[in-house]
């Protein structure tokens, strides 16, 4: 028996093929073939992310110069509503308000 063992493993050992060696050979290129497989997807997998990472920066700078338009579009058109607003107010609302005030009071002493 022992010189069994011995000719096993010197089958092995010059290559021959065994039960055992053809068995350890295809888990050995198997094990080989997943980890570059494993290596290409993770490389897939950080360039997909790395890809997003720009499109989304890129997204957040057009939204950005975006509402930067609005706000020039805004300031540009909707200041001089303001102002003439803030003007009407001043000139003819306060005023009235103050005439309908008085008259308010000058009812009131009728009473």
């Amino acid at each position: 028996m022992a010189g069994d063992s011995q000719r096993r493993s010197d089958d092995r050992y010059r290559g021959r093929q065994t039960a055992g060696t053809s068995y350890m050979s295809f888990v050995r290129s198997q094990s080989g073939s997943f980890k570059i497989l494993a290596t290409v997807g993770m490389v897939l997998f950080m360039a997909f992310f790395s890809a997003c990472e720009v499109l989304a920066t890129e997204g957040a700078q057009s939204a950005i110069s975006g509402g930067r338009e609005i706000r020039a579009l805004e300031d540009e058109h909707l200041a001089p509503l303001e102002q003439e607003m803030n003007d009407l107010y001043a000139n003819e609302i306060e005023p009235r308000e103050s005439q309908l005030e008085d008259l308010r009071y000058e009812l009131r002493t009728l009473e």
